[in-house]
């Protein structure tokens, strides 16, 4: 097409993307690619513009949200689906009363956040306890996030998910836990 380098087309949003060349770039340049009959374009359906495709070398760097990192690493989403904890120490979980904070430091890059984070996310949204608090904290390759968390609570390797209470370290689960995610978490919960 003389004038036009590309036309995208988008069935779904009936929308119309053309890229100009740079030295024609008035409406006509379109008009004559209607009248040559360029135009649809043949073939399959294009995109207007390219979604980024997961990036394995892609990080989550800095705090984050559930809703974020289940949208953005789509492994976490998995995970968390696949998981069925323990029924049982689920409910003791609910049962805790008190407030808590729940500091989880990964990597999207490692294979024990991928396995494990979303494990405890599942726990924590089955036993939907309001005193339980959850920040997420995404971890560079250094295990730094940006914000100086990770230097506070000296955190070496990721996973690690750490329960404060009254801003005291009660205890952490670091990469694997010993049991299950949820019977690490309610021992450490239980402590007084």
């Amino acid at each position: 097409m003389d004038g036009v380098l590309s036309v995208a087309t988008d069935v779904e949003k009936h929308r119309v993307a053309v890229a100009y060349d740079d030295a024609r770039t008035d409406v006509a340049a379109l008009r004559d690619a209607l009248t040559k009959g360029d135009y649809p374009p043949q073939g399959e359906p294009r995109p207007l513009a390219a979604m980024p495709l997961p990036d394995p070398e892609r990080m989550i760097v800095g705090k984050t949200t559930q809703g974020s990192l289940m949208r953005d690493v789509p492994a976490f989403w998995t995970g968390y689906r696949d998981y069925t904890p323990r029924k049982d120490v689920v409910e003791k979980i609910a049962a805790v009363r008190g407030e808590y904070d729940i500091l989880v430091f990964f990597g999207t890059w490692s294979p024990g956040s991928l396995r494990e984070v979303p494990r405890l996310l599942r726990v924590l949204d089955a036993a939907y306890n309001k005193d339980l608090r959850l920040a997420l904290y995404g971890v560079d390759r250094s295990q730094k996030e940006g914000l100086g968390m990770s230097e506070r609570f000296d955190i070496r390797r990721v996973p690690t998910t750490v329960v404060l209470r009254d801003g005291i370290e009660l205890g952490r689960i670091v990469e694997t836990p010993a049991t299950s995610t949820e019977e690490e978490l309610l021992k450490i919960l239980q402590k007084k």
